[in-house]
């Protein structure tokens, strides 16, 4: 007595012996069934049935309770709840069911309960049957000629009477009865899923079959897909649905927990499966089963720490784990795969769930040898999801967020053996028909593809991609049939508006797979990614919210850059390819629609037409590959495509990677395409300049244009006024940027970023010496910066009403600059001019004005339009900008103004002595001074001590305080020390003939001290005869200052009735006395014993394979042309260089004699103190200094010792050439610059990187000294650990592995402060030769601050991004810059960064207050102090 529909399936057959009621009247059987049950479930007599006999008779009574009508659902339930007793509760089963244990008639009850549990699940009406039906054979459903009533014999019983007939209730509705009864089939379910995890184990292997085909018949027959010809009942849809997931789960896990190998069985499920799979409750049943088996088989194949230990059945909210044998796990593996036939044949929507349940699948083999666990070794960000791929938005990246499974490599002996790693060529055996299937439907033009099949074919081509981007040992590399099959797809599919965001988002390892052939679909590529960036993609309509389809387009366009950052530098790799016929196929489709209004159209024409002639390629040779069809004809489309989105582009976090990629393409291709830099600077310009984008982009711009400053020999060379351009616009923004206070809490971060950015271009090359115009905008500017603190103020006090005016005092707020802003007259122009003699001294040259006149100018006009420009400026609510934000850009303004000086002034010289090793001079003003200093001899060993000691060493005595040495300092405008040296305050031994002495004669030198470092001029007194009766100018090398020569002023009064060359006497008037400055080149200021050793960089050999060298870094000799200076008099014409006459000539012209300015200026009597003070301040960075990390590994699986020591096979070629473009070998023993805790001890020759912001040492280990000659060099621990010590510091480290797999491993092993690791892969395979993969990984960021902070921003990091290919021509370059900017991000990130130039000003400022007196000197005492000799 069971289900008929089970026998009809032929799984079970009907005992003729059975169903002895099924005729009875229906309230005897009513009556009979009450009175039993209600008798078995209250009776405490287990006698009561004592034999076979008797539970067969009961049973067979009881087993009628299944098949009553919905209105007798309560009888039912107490039946089932007696079966459910005799199941669970052994103590309470009748008497012959206890005696029965453990032999066949205890299987025989089993079977006949589950039996009877089948007969609950008869789909029933409320109709009265059709009379005279009584076959029970034409009851089912699956007979057309008559409906669905009742199952096998019990159907008579219904339909014996037509007294019989049921009537609804009128108390319960219909849809509540039925509504019970699927309720307590679900609890029957139940019943039979926990019989089989409980019972299980004492079933026999004919109980288990048994359960399975009433289980299997059951579900069968509410699933199946019923004929459309055939009158179903609306019962049968309710209970089908409710019911589907329920079955379902019940079928898989008792199937496959009753470990049956039966052919026959799983022929029969497979049969009835393909009539389910038109719900898609089944295919996500289907997906869950094969996932949790996949799962459980790469256990049995690939060891612990892969898959699972048990069959883990997740699906809709419901986990179960099975734990089965292996055997059996493997064949029910492949069974449950292939109950499937092909998913392209299914309904959209079960397509794509099956193809999902595909991705899985594959997702699960290609992690093998990796754990999931994102959270140790943080990447990129996710791959985007697209709005069509569940498994695009669902699976993790391998190789962005994986941990080795191995996660103790210290110690690879202790370490499991690594896994192989499925052969991608097994899993395209098992999936790959089915994918390719779906990949390459085709749908007629006239109908439209319904969503799901078009999203189900995106799914399929997401999972291609992910299976081919995983790389292939070379030994087994995927059949040609696969990879040619694949790219014919992968051509269709990147030219589908549907399939295109999946490929994209699956595609960004693609290119670093080394598959065979795969550089070919470049091209198709480039299509791809320009359909995607201009904007013809849309989302589906599945995504309602605006802002979810803004985010899926986003996530789409971050996809599409990161693919290009793979390509972009492969189209030089292949110049003599020639492209397939029909590659452009798509590519006016690929058009950039982005642009609105005729004037954006217009821009984007001009733009094109500029890049088309950048790349336009001369006329081929004959047999040569026509200009159209080269590869190379690529770069036209990537550049187009890059700088076309800097416009169309609406997400931040896209505009600053796109800013990193235009970097890099610009260092890719600049060595082909000199005039790219000029098209790149001046678009980047132009988006900059309009002051609309987000200021995070804005700061990535100015590093973009950073970078590109360093590659001014190539702009030079095809875009002249491109520098001079871009410094003018820098100009006006910044203008802007000031002339709005309210917005400076926001913008100030751009303007001190502007103003680095504009120093960095005027430092490129000489261009700006004589560009007057160029000179009044950037002076104006760096002006406004510099009075940014009182322009605010000024402006705050005409918004509210005035306070008492009380003496304004801020740090630096007189002189800016250092030696040369003086010698140029900068302090004098922030200045209230003097009105005493000393202010009428300050003439200029009407030939050329210089920056003196100019600022002046500027200021004056700057202090009448200030209010009108304040009051013009927007203020948004009230928010004011800070203190610390004003300082910050006053700050910038005045480094800006000292390094532009300096370079008008040409400083530093960069004479064969001097590199870019060191900024300063090296002329020791301080050793001067010593020497002359008396009754110090318990101050000897002062000069052994290190810095942190001499500035600690206050109790040095100050007995020669009031003492004169050769160089006289002063402290001006609480920022600046100068120095004036006076040789004839040397004793005699200490000089020599050609000190202080040149070709021009003789000369005073003077050192400054600032924020910015230490700097040494030469100072000369000499006489100039005006011909044209105007005013004269001293001319500096790039500055002027010049005075009437009367006979009341301070200065030497030359003699009256001197001569000209041509010997006519001169008039007095027409006599000039002038101040020459200069600076001071160390080798010819002479007394050899006072300039620090140091060694030339230029004498060392420099290997370099990218553009930049040391000539970005050099500096000519003369800062103006040939003709535009004024020939400097003749050593016949030039008077005795006095120190103290040329210092009172200086601090006249400069206006700190004025009794006004006595303020500013401030004597340092000259002690121990002072100069230890002064050798502390010298020994302060006056650059960004950093040590990165640099190592070499064969591969992920070596221990620490190995990696510090080397492979055994020796360091790579590839890597050797690396470390020689990193920077220049320095000799540790003679280099002067940063060495960090590096020594000619510890290490001889290591690779250094300086320029003007920074220094960079290389710790390389490999080029570190054994520390031992006896021990072996592999086996030496000490270097080891001498390494370790060395490195402590560093926050970058660069590893080069040659080995991709498990790269990752490397990691952990470098357990310092390391913060970010820059990965670099040779690609290898001829093709593939000068290909580089870079993965930069951001560490433990699960602990620190800044490395959560680092990791949220990523993008700070640059220009190289995680997931890019570089070239081995830029390799170099772009790693060292890379690295430098992931040093001082990590050091932003930590709040512990500061300026350097900061901490020189903060200790300049101890020193004044620690020698500052009380009380303010006497008029006599500062002009005695002044005018001592």
């Amino acid at each position: 007595m069971f289900l008929d529909w089970i026998a009809q399936l032929g799984l079970l057959n009907h005992d003729p012996v059975s169903n002895v009621l099924a005729r009875f009247p229906l309230n005897v059987k009513k009556t009979m069934i009450t009175e039993v049950t209600s008798t078995l479930l209250v009776t405490s007599d287990l006698t009561l049935l004592s034999s076979m006999a008797h539970m067969k008779w009961a049973m067979e009574v009881l087993g009628q309770g299944f098949a009553l009508p919905l209105e007798e659902l309560s009888i039912t339930q107490e039946t089932t709840q007696l079966y459910s007793q005799w199941l669970f509760e052994p103590q309470m089963r009748p008497m012959a069911f206890r005696q029965a244990a453990g032999t066949a008639d205890e299987q025989l009850l089993y079977q006949t309960i589950f039996h009877h549990y089948s007969l609950l699940f008869q789909v029933r009406s409320t109709l009265p049957p059709p009379s005279g039906s009584n076959s029970s054979q034409n009851q089912h459903h699956r007979h057309t000629t008559t409906t669905l009533l009742s199952t096998g014999h019990a159907a008579s019983a219904l339909s014996a009477s037509a007294a019989y007939h049921i009537t609804p209730t009128p108390q319960v509705p219909i849809g509540v009865l039925i509504q019970r009864h699927i309720e307590l089939c679900k609890k029957v379910l139940t019943v039979l899923t926990m019989a089989g995890r409980q019972l299980g184990s004492t079933f026999s292997e004919e109980t288990w079959e048994v359960l399975l085909k009433v289980i299997l018949g059951i579900t069968d027959s509410l699933l199946r897909e019923q004929p459309k010809t055939t009158a179903v009942l609306p019962e049968h849809g309710k209970m089908s649905d409710d019911l589907c997931e329920h079955l379902l789960r019940v079928l898989f896990e008792l199937w496959l927990r009753s470990n049956i190998r039966q052919v026959r069985m799983w022929d029969v499920l497979k049969q009835c499966f393909q009539g389910w799979i038109h719900r898609i409750p089944v295919m996500h049943q289907w997906a869950a089963s094969s996932l949790g088996l996949c799962q459980r088989v790469v256990r049995l194949l690939y060891g612990p720490g892969q898959g699972t230990d048990v069959v883990n059945l997740a699906v809709g909210g419901y986990n179960i784990g099975l734990d089965l044998q292996a055997d059996f796990a493997l064949y029910a593996w492949h069974r449950v795969i292939y109950l499937l036939k092909s998913p392209s044949e299914l309904a959209p929507s079960h397509c794509l769930a099956a193809v999902n349940g595909i991705g899985r699948m594959v997702e699960t083999f290609l992690t093998v040898g990796y754990t999931n666990n994102p959270s140790t070794i943080p990447g990129s960000p996710p791959l985007p999801s697209t709005p069509t791929d569940i498994f695009s938005s669902s699976s993790l990246s391998l190789s962005n967020h994986s941990t080795p499974a191995n996660s103790n490599p210290k110690s690879p002996s202790s370490t499991p053996p690594k896994p192989t790693s499925p052969d991608g060529n097994t899993i395209m055996h098992m999936f790959g028909s089915w994918l390719f299937e779906i990949a390459l439907l085709q749908f007629p033009e006239a109908d439209k593809p319904v969503e799901s099949y078009t999203d189900a074919q995106a799914s399929a081509f997401g999972v291609l991609c992910r299976i081919f981007s995983k790389r292939q040992p070379p030994s087994r590399p995927f059949l040609r049939i696969y990879t040619e099959r694949f790219y014919e797809a992968l051509s269709i599919g990147l030219r589908s508006e549907t399939s295109l965001p999946t490929i994209l988002a699956h595609s960004t390892e693609l290119f670093t797979s080394e598959l065979e052939g795969v550089r070919m679909m470049v091209p198709d590529f480039v299509i791809g990614i320009r359909m995607a960036m201009s904007g013809k993609i849309r989302v589906t309509t599945g995504y309602q919210s605006q802002e979810k389809q803004k985010q899926v387009l986003e996530d789409l366009h971050l996809a599409a850059l990161k693919v290009a950052g793979c390509i972009m530098c492969l189209p030089n790799h292949f110049e003599k390819v020639e492209l397939k016929e029909d590659w452009n196929q798509g590519l006016s489709k690929s058009a950039n629609i982005g642009f609105e209004g005729k004037g954006a159209r217009e821009d984007k024409e001009i733009l094109a037409q500029l890049i088309r002639v950048l790349y336009t390629a001369d006329s081929p040779a004959d047999g040569s590959i026509p200009a159209s069809k080269r590869f190379t004809t690529l770069k036209y489309y990537i550049l187009e495509m890059l700088l076309n989105c800097l416009e169309t582009e609406t997400s931040s976090f896209n505009l600053r990677y796109l800013l990193h990629l235009i970097e890099v393409y610009v260092f890719e291709d600049v060595a082909f395409c000199p005039g790219l830099v000029g098209v790149v600077v001046k678009t980047i310009q132009e988006k900059i300049v309009s002051i609309q984008v987000p200021v995070e982009v804005a700061l990535s711009a100015f590093d973009v244009l950073v970078g590109c400053a360093g590659l001014y020999e190539h702009v030079r060379r095809d875009s002249k006024s491109c520098a001079r351009e871009l410094v003018l616009a820098l100009c006006r923004y910044v203008d802007a940027l000031l002339a709005n206070h309210g917005q400076l809490p926001t913008t100030h971060p751009l303007v001190v970023r502007a103003y680095e950015c504009m120093l960095q271009w005027i430092l490129a090359g000489q261009w700006i010496v004589g560009d007057q115009d160029c000179h009044l905008a950037v002076i104006s500017s760096i002006a406004a910066g510099i009075h940014i603190i009182e322009r605010v103020e000024e402006y705050e006090a005409s918004v509210v009403p005035p306070k008492p005016q009380q003496e304004k005092r801020r740090w630096g707020g007189g002189a800016a600059g250092n030696a040369m802003i003086s010698a140029v007259g900068a302090p004098l122009s922030l200045t209230k001019p003097s009105s005493s003699g000393a202010g009428k001294l300050f003439q200029v040259n009407s030939k050329y004005p210089g920056p003196i006149k100019i600022l002046s100018q500027e200021l004056k006009k700057d202090k009448e339009s200030r209010k009108n420009r304040s009051a013009s400026s927007s203020i948004s609510g009230n928010v004011k900008a800070s203190r610390p934000d004003l300082t910050a850009i006053q700050h910038a303004a005045e480094m800006t103004m000292t390094v532009f000086s300096n370079q008008l002034s040409h400083f530093p010289v960069w004479t064969d002595d001097i590199g870019p090793s060191r900024m300063s001079t090296m002329w020791n003003d301080i050793a001067m001074n010593r020497t002359s200093l008396v009754n110090i001899k318990e101050n000897a060993d002062f000069a052994s001590l290190d810095l942190h000691q001499r500035h600690l060493h206050h109790h040095l005595s100050s007995e020669a305080g009031n003492s004169m040495g050769p160089v006289r300092y002063f402290l001006l405008d609480r920022r600046i020390i100068l120095g004036c040296c006076e040789v004839s305050q040397l004793p005699a031994s200490h000089r020599d003939s050609g000190s202080f002495v040149d070709d021009r004669g003789p000369f005073v030198v003077v050192t400054m001290r600032d924020s910015s470092g230490r700097n040494s001029w030469k100072l000369r007194v000499s006489n100039e005869v005006n011909h044209n009766n105007i005013k004269k100018s001293a001319r500096v090398e790039g500055e002027c200052a010049g005075h009437h020569g009367t006979k009341g002023q301070n200065g030497h009064i030359d003699p009256a009735g001197a001569k000209d060359e041509e010997g006519d006497t001169i008039a007095y008037g027409q006599r000039l006395r002038v101040m020459a400055i200069e600076a001071a080149d160390e080798a010819g200021i002479g007394l050899k014993q006072y300039v620090r050793a140091t060694k030339s960089l230029t004498n060392l050999k420099v290997t370099v394979d990218q553009p930049e060298t040391l000539r970005a870094e050099s500096m000519p000799k003369s800062a103006f042309d040939e003709g535009e200076l004024e020939v400097a008099p003749s050593s016949k014409q030039a008077t005795q260089a006095s120190g103290s006459h040329v210092f009172r000539i200086l601090m006249a012209q400069m206006g700190y004699l004025s009794l006004e300015n006595r303020s500013r200026i401030m004597p340092l009597h000259l002690s121990e103190r002072l100069l230890a003070e002064l050798q502390f301040l010298d020994g302060l960075k006056e650059r960004d200094c950093m040590g990165v990390s640099v190592y070499f590994a064969q591969s992920g699986d070596i221990g620490y010792d190995e990696l510090i020591h080397g492979s055994p096979a020796g360091l790579s070629k590839d890597f050797s050439r690396f470390l020689d473009c990193l920077g220049w070998p320095i000799q540790t023993e003679t280099h002067s610059g940063y060495l960090g805790q590096l020594n000619k001890d510890v290490c001889h020759t290591t690779p250094y990187f300086a320029d003007r912001n920074c220094e960079v040492i290389f710790h390389v280990p490999y080029l570190m000294r054994p520390s031992s000659t006896e021990v072996p060099y592999l086996q030496d621990h000490r270097l080891v650990d001498q390494f370790r010590s060395v490195t402590m510091h560093d926050q970058v480290a660069v590893v080069w592995v040659e080995d991709r797999e498990r790269m990752i491993n490397l990691l952990p092993l470098i357990d310092q402060n390391v913060m970010v690791f820059i990965l670099i892969h040779p690609l290898e395979g001829d093709s593939a030769g000068g290909l580089f993969w870079i993965r930069i990984l951001i560490q433990g960021s699960h602990t620190t601050t800044g490395s959560v902070r680092l990791a949220a921003n990523p993008l700070m990091i640059g220009p190289l991004a995680d997931g890019m290919l570089v070239s081995r021509h830029a390799l170099g370059s772009l790693v060292r810059n890379t690295a430098i900017s992931a040093d001082k991000a990590c050091r932003l990130m930590g709040d512990f960064f500061t300026e350097p130039s900061a901490v020189r000003a903060r200790y300049i400022q101890e020193v004044l207050q620690t020698h500052q007196s009380e009380e303010p000197d006497s008029i006599s005492e500062f002009y005695r102090t002044m005018f001592a000799t």
